[in-house]
C-alpha cells in the first residue's frame, strides 16, 4: 500500500520480483535477463488496467458503525459519498473515519465527501452527483428514504414513523434501525413489506436484544452490525 495508490497482492509480488532481477541483472551484468523485467511490467500494467476496469464499473453499499455512529458508503464507479448519522453520542471526526475507512477508499479509488444525515436536505440530494442514488430526507418525521441501484434503504431514526398509516404497505428491501427507535417490528411489517432488518451501532445493546427477540419471534430476518460487522447491500446482476 502507497499512500492514496492501491497495489494488489499480485502487482506487490510482480514489483519485488521485477526489483529483485533488475537488481540481479545490474550486479552480473545480464542483460538476457531484461526481456523477462519487461514481461513483468507488462504484466503489472495488465493487471492495474482490469482494477481501473473494475473501477469504473463498481457499485458498492457498506452500512457500518464508528464510534456508535451510523455510516453508509455509497461507491457508484469512481464516484461515492458517505452518509453519516452521529445518533446521539459524539460525532465521528475525520481522524476516526479515515482510520476506519481509508484502506476501503483507496482500494476502491474514492474519497468520498461526508454529509450529516441531520443536514440532509432536498436541495443536497438533487445535487448528489452519483449514478443511481436517490434520497429523500424527512420522511415520515426525521427519517430517511435511500434508493441505490434499484435497492431501496429506509433509515428508521424517529418514532415518528409509528403515527402514519398507509392503505399498502411500502416496497424495500432494507430496513435500518438506528439510535433509540421503539421496539415494534410488527408494526414495521404493517407498514412496509421488507426483506431483512438491520440493526446499527447506535442502537445501545440492551435494545439490540429487544430487537432481536422481537424479530425472531415475528419471524423477521435480521442482522446486527456490532455482532455480525459491516453489511454490504446486494447488487443487481
Amino acid at each position: 500500500m502507497i499512500s492514496d495508490v492501491y497495489i494488489s497482492g499480485a502487482q506487490a509480488t510482480l514489483l519485488i520480483l521485477m526489483i529483485f532481477l533488475l537488481a540481479l541483472s545490474i550486479l552480473f551484468k545480464k542483460a538476457r535477463w531484461y526481456p523477462v523485467i519487461v514481461l513483468f511490467l507488462i504484466a503489472v500494467e495488465c493487471i492495474h488496467f482490469i482494477h481501473k476496469k473494475q473501477i469504473a464499473n463498481q457499485q458498492t453499499g457498506l452500512i457500518s458503525s464508528v464510534k456508535g455512529a451510523t455510516v453508509i458508503n455509497f461507491i457508484n464507479g469512481q464516484h461515492a459519498v458517505l452518509l453519516l448519522d452521529k445518533g446521539e453520542g459524539r460525532s465521528p471526526d475525520p481522524g476516526d473515519l479515515g482510520y476506519a475507512f481509508s484502506n476501503f477508499w483507496i482500494k476502491h479509488g474514492v474519497s468520498p465527501p461526508v454529509l450529516s444525515l441531520d443536514s440532509l436536505d432536498h436541495s443536497i440530494c438533487n445535487g448528489l452527483e452519483i449514478p443511481g442514488l436517490y434520497c429523500r430526507p424527512s420522511w415520515r418525521g426525521n427519517n430517511v428514504l435511500i434508493t441505490f441501484n434499484e435497492k431501496r434503504l429506509i433509515l428508521l431514526r424517529d418514532n415518528r414513523f409509528y403515527r402514519f398509516h398507509s392503505m399498502q404497505p411500502l416496497q424495500s428491501d432494507l430496513i435500518l434501525i438506528t439510535n433509540d427507535l421503539s421496539v415494534n417490528p410488527e408494526r414495521i411489517a404493517q407498514e412496509i413489506q421488507f426483506k431483512m432488518i438491520i440493526i446499527s451501532g447506535s442502537v445501545k445493546k440492551s435494545r439490540i436484544k429487544q430487537w432481536k427477540r422481537e424479530c425472531e419471534k415475528s419471524n423477521l430476518a435480521f442482522y446486527v452490525i456490532p455482532e455480525q460487522g459491516a453489511f454490504r447491500m446486494p447488487q443487481n446482476k
